[in-house]
């Protein structure tokens, strides 16, 4: 697998045609797929399939799932689940190269919309996995929304049905849409019917947001279903990440409700100090309160979002008069791309590689120590410890290599420049710690920080503080202080200030 393992979905409408059958395999076998996810077998068996088979068969003239891995796949298969309706077939694979454990999760949904929401809802969870990477591939037959994932001059709304509880249940496994995630209005149909008139996008994978992996789709002779296939490489898919840090949605602040819920926090707090021995307690607890109240406002919005989208498309199907209609679909697609906006956001986060886990902040530090001088031996012989020993050691020896030849004064200044200022205890970049403790300096470290960036791992931006403070009307320094002035420290948070 050199590293990359590429898994290929494929309705193939029945292939218990002989010459079908033999052209699939070959066409199989030309496209080196490790493994190869198929929907309506109407199989028992894959005769001269050259490797490993699991095959969940229903009837000869419906329905059936097939999951097939190449001789040349390199790894273990250690368990398997099969739906008795034929309609799901779970492997769970050990691959060898980046010690990487999947469960690869073959689906053929219902064509009927009412048996295909109780499907998602109900069915797909009991095979879904919490403890291993999910890997969701096959027919969803249903659709996200009508602008990126059809192309039809039917007006029904059948197809969107079931679209809901799908994205419910795999985002609770913590899998979604890859390819809609990394292209939120591409349009890239993979079925097409009546004579081309109508398409959809209705094969689909669903992974985590973070798996490093491609998704493409090509023409496919045997079916009226385009193949679609997942690229994953390995050799970063087994790095495991710590928990993350959680951060505040400055999208939030919008609301006029949560505005409210947080003055109210806000006054509460206040009568609360008399009750912690220092100030440090007591903002500690202050943060608890809001990461409590942040996450029930959000977990509400969004099932009211979900609400409202659901009471929508109800009354899509039953709306006649079409300026009504017309508005519905207005509403519908603002709620799509708002949903849109929030997978690019993840996507975003992973493409750029924002440091989010405490993993990634740890492997900071531990580059940051490799790259820095923790001591040096001074031409006197004496050892150099101290950020102005070192520093001073550098700048006299540059000062004094320069002058032993014809040198430039004005390049010389240039060099030595940064030595110079980082003595004279200048405040720079990465020396926050020098600054004096004022409460004009503090409250203008709060008001000319960067937005839309977390302030530490406390998870509150600087829209946030600065709300607070506005609204809180109490003094910079008592905010920040982790315990009393006299203590001179501030909070590391806004040590590691990102502005």
């Amino acid at each position: 697998m050199a590293g990359r393992l590429k898994i290929t979905t494929i309705n193939v409408n029945g292939i218990t045609d002989h010459f079908k059958r033999a052209s699939l395999i070959s066409s199989l076998q030309e496209s080196r797929a490790d493994l190869i996810i198929l929907q309506e077998t109407h199989t028992e068996n894959i005769p001269n399939w050259p490797g490993l088979e699991y095959v969940n068969f229903h009837t000869v003239w419906s329905g059936g799932t097939a999951t097939l891995f190449s001789p040349a796949f390199e790894g273990n298969v250690t368990n398997t689940r099969y739906e008795e309706n034929g309609r799901i077939t779970a492997v769970d694979v050990d691959v060898d190269v980046g010690s990487t454990t999947l469960r690869i999760v073959n689906v053929y949904a219902p064509n009927n919309p009412r048996e295909r929401r109780q499907f998602y809802s109900q069915c797909l969870p009991e095979f879904l996995s919490f403890t291993r990477k999910n890997i969701l591939a096959g027919d969803t037959n249903c659709i996200t929304s009508r602008d990126f994932d059809s192309h039809s001059h039917s007006d029904s709304m059948a197809s969107l049905i079931g679209s809901e509880e799908l994205r419910i249940s795999t985002s609770n496994f913590g899998i979604t849409d890859i390819s809609r995630a990394k292209h939120p209005t591409a349009k890239d149909f993979t079925w097409y019917g009546h004579q081309g008139k109508q398409a959809s996008r209705l094969d689909k994978f669903f992974t985590p947001i973070d798996l490093p992996c491609q998704v493409s789709s090509e023409f496919f002779p045997y079916s009226d279903h385009r193949t679609v296939s997942l690229v994953v490489s390995l050799e970063t898919a087994g790095a495991t990440s710590g928990k993350s840090y959680w951060k505040l949605n400055v999208s939030v602040l919008e609301h006029d409700s949560y505005r409210g819920r947080i003055r109210e926090l806000l006054t509460d707090c206040r009568t609360l100090r008399p009750a912690f021995d220092t100030a440090g307690e007591w903002w500690a607890d202050i943060k608890r309160r809001i990461k409590v109240v942040t996450t029930k406002h959000c977990s509400l919005a969004k099932a009211s979002s979900t609400a409202e989208e659901a009471d929508i498309r109800t009354s899509l199907e039953k709306e006649t008069d079409l300026l009504k209609v017309l508005v519905l679909k207005e509403k519908l697609k603002s709620l799509e791309y708002n949903r849109f906006q929030a997978l690019r956001a993840r996507f975003r986060k992973d493409k750029f590689d924002e440091k989010c886990t405490p993993f990634f902040y740890n492997r900071i530090r531990e580059r940051r120590a490799q790259k820095s001088v923790t001591k040096i031996k001074a031409p006197s012989g004496k050892v150099e410890t101290t950020t102005k020993g070192i520093l001073k050691t550098f700048h006299d020896f540059y000062t004094n290599l320069y002058k032993k030849a014809p040198y430039d004064a004005l390049t010389q200044k240039r060099i030595l420049r940064c030595t110079t200022e980082r003595q004279s205890a200048t405040v720079g970049n990465d020396d926050l710690s020098v600054l004096k403790l004022t409460p004009d300096n503090l409250r203008h470290s709060v008001f000319s920080s960067k937005t839309g960036s977390t302030q530490g791992p406390d998870g509150l931006p600087a829209e946030f503080i600065e709300f607070s403070l506005t609204t809180w009307q109490i003094s910079c320094e008592r905010f920040m202080w982790r315990s009393q002035p006299q203590d001179a420290s501030i909070a590391p948070c806004w040590k590691q200030s990102p502005s």
